[in-house]
């Protein structure tokens, strides 16, 4: 069997979510089934996460050159001036292959090559979010989003992340068969290390007074940034009134994109920090490498993600995976992740986040039931999982099961 896969998310989108999804199953599939054959389409010049590997070396692997990397801007043209061309030079050959777009909105092809994408999830039209360039651009991006997502209908086989997804992409196209719409939840590849270059995120007096980490999160408005800091805005409150100010923990956010003021919503982010008067508790890291984000979670007190609409939560199993007690919002895909190990509770209601906060701060063994928990779970959640599952339905695409008739 020969599997195509456009692997142009790896260069252009390396540290997003969708590039890293790329990146990790790539690798557990082509380690997982070394007899299938193994196309990859990626740009001409653009570095890749996955040439830092072995993986491209490897003899069931080829790498198909398909040109420059479009602008941004430009990015919907990808597939019809990039990938089309080869796969039409393919189809000449008269080879039997599975194509596989692991990103629905970079295109794929409908007919008459067997094709499978995958769906991460419903944020953006949930809460009309397409971009943050104004509304023309927003509604331009809307046009877009929907037009690939109809395109999904017509594909052998759609992959979802989570139930959740699944819920929402049936309510979206109830017509579409459910044998087509297979989950394979994600897998969590979490560097383990033990390193002391951490701390120079975090201030000087981090051990005495601990802290709460917010990882993984962004400015849209599905993540309810705003709400983690009402939540711990709130908390800080509780600590004052019960004399416990001196030794009240930070709350540590973590992540570069916080770090851009030219954001409107950053700074409407630090505008609410500062109405609240706690900034000097309040540590942005800005910038984090890999291999600190274990010790970050791992010597957190607890993490907290209040996402409204999350296609799986991949920094929540993070956290779990580093024993670290999670306190998620109750909707979504946190509670078919989570289940019972962690802490769920309604992520626009302040007084309930900081009331768990507040319970889990001062109860040191419960702190340690949830890590060991929470870690538990965690260890259902890999990679090598989620490239069996994908494997097997790319077989049966491949073998003619979910062909569109």
């Amino acid at each position: 069997m020969e599997i195509i896969i456009d692997a142009t998310t790896t260069q252009d989108m390396a540290y997003s979510g969708t590039g890293q999804y790329t990146h990790n199953l790539i690798s557990a599939l082509v380690s997982g089934f070394p007899k299938t054959q193994y196309r990859l389409f990626m740009y001409d010049t653009l570095s890749s996460t996955l040439e830092d590997s072995t993986l491209l070396k490897k003899n069931n692997v080829v790498v198909e050159r398909v040109g420059e990397c479009l602008p941004s801007f430009a990015n919907t043209f990808t597939y019809l001036t990039r990938i089309a061309p080869k796969l039409n030079l393919i189809l000449s050959q008269g080879k039997k292959v599975v194509y596989f777009a692991p990103y629905f909105q970079r295109g794929f092809p409908t007919l008459p090559i067997p094709s499978v994408v995958s769906v991460f999830d419903f944020a953006m039209p949930k809460f009309n979010y397409f971009s943050n360039k104004g509304r023309i651009m927003n509604f331009l991006r809307k046009r877009e989003f929907w037009y690939r997502m109809h395109q999904t209908t017509k594909a052998s086989a759609v992959i979802m992340i989570s139930e959740s997804t699944r819920r929402d992409y049936m309510d979206s196209f109830p017509r579409f068969p459910q044998k087509k719409s297979i989950i394979t939840p994600l897998g969590v590849d979490l560097e383990i290390r033990n390193s002391k270059d951490f701390e120079k995120y975090l201030p000087s007096d981090w051990k005495r007074k601990g802290y709460f980490i917010y990882l993984g999160g962004g400015l849209q408005k599905n993540k309810n940034s705003e709400g983690v800091v009402e939540a711990y805005a709130t908390f800080v409150k509780l600590a004052s009134k019960a004399s416990k100010l001196e030794k009240v923990p930070y709350l540590v956010i973590a992540g570069k994109i916080f770090e851009d003021l030219k954001s409107e919503q950053s700074r409407k982010l630090r505008a609410l920090i500062k109405k609240h008067k706690i900034h000097d508790k309040v540590i942005f890291t800005g910038f984090y490498s890999d291999k600190d984000k274990y010790p970050l979670l791992k010597n957190s007190i607890a993490f907290i993600h209040l996402s409204l609409c999350e296609g799986f939560g991949l920094a929540v199993v993070e956290a779990m995976r580093a024993k670290t007690p999670v306190i998620v919002h109750d909707g979504s895909s946190y509670p078919e992740v989570v289940g019972d190990s962690g802490i769920l509770v309604d992520g626009l209601k302040p007084e309930a986040v900081a009331n768990q906060m507040y319970k889990i701060f001062l109860d040191k063994k419960l702190r340690n039931d949830l890590a060991s928990k929470v870690y538990q779970r965690s260890l259902r959640f890999t990679w090598d999982t989620t490239a069996r599952l994908t494997h097997g339905v790319l077989k049966k695409v491949y073998n003619g099961t979910y062909l569109v008739k």
